[in-house]
């Protein structure tokens, strides 16, 4: 897929970003800010706007219903297109991930368990939700997991009152980021890229997307990298983002 230079692309987080944090991660819902955000740039012809979740792919197409979008699951191994299309991995990479899960996920599943912790299978990676959990338990479960992942070549990810393990080390939102702009033939050496995320696997994005020159936003307290811009919610984002493109 080709298309002019001089563009301009726009990689979103849902959770914590385009969606404010709740209890039930089943009840999580595009801000109206954000969603008008989303409507605006995919009907600029100069930018290229994609959502980039951990969800998986279905799941996110639901909770984002917005046309001209490009939607990542899974961290960006699956993509849809904003024709309806769909972009599948690569079958090494399925293979791959079959092997890695079927050593792993039992024992995993045990280990989160016996915290009390809740355990949500996302194919490429499991979430454990801690928000129900004491703050002592919370570190003993992050340590054990922490240690888990040393051991066994898997990836672990925090963010709020969540650990994600990815199966696959090199599956994370910068691999996501990096496949998308391959497709569509994006230049960040030409094109200017922005990313805006509030965990550690948005981190990931938003130091490769910096190393490109690009901007990155993070929501939160606390920036997640140096050099991205503190935000606080939907709609702060939303506003940081007009004014960038110049509305």
């Amino acid at each position: 897929m080709m298309r002019n230079s001089d563009m301009r692309m726009f990689f979103f987080d849902f959770d914590g970003t385009l969606s404010s944090l709740v209890e039930d991660r089943r009840a999580a819902k595009l801000n109206p800010s954000a969603r008008e955000l989303l409507r605006f740039l995919a009907a600029t012809s100069d930018c290229i706007v994609a959502v980039l979740s951990s969800r998986p792919l279905d799941d996110l197409v639901k909770r984002v219903p917005v046309s001209g979008v490009f939607l990542g699951g899974c961290s960006g191994v699956e993509w849809r297109l904003p024709a309806g299309d769909r972009l599948a991995p690569p079958k090494m990479l399925r293979q791959q991930l079959l092997q890695v899960r079927q050593i792993h996920l039992q024992r995993i599943g045990e280990l989160v368990s016996l915290a009390g912790a809740e355990l949500e299978e996302k194919q490429w990676s499991v979430a454990v939700h801690t928000r129900l959990l004491s703050t002592s338990v919370k570190q003993m479960l992050g340590i054990c997991l922490t240690r888990w992942c040393a051991m066994n070549g898997l990836r672990l990810y925090r963010g709020p009152e969540v650990l994600e393990l990815h199966f696959l080390p090199q599956i994370h939102k910068g691999y996501g980021v990096q496949e998308l702009c391959g497709y569509v033939g994006f230049d960040p050496g030409k094109d200017r890229l922005y990313y805006a995320g509030d965990d550690e696997n948005d981190a990931v994005a938003m130091k490769w997307v910096l190393e490109q020159g690009g901007i990155v936003f993070s929501i939160g307290d606390v920036p997640l990298v140096d050099g991205a811009y503190p935000l606080d919610g939907p709609e702060s984002l939303a506003q940081a983002v007009k004014l960038v493109v110049g509305y």
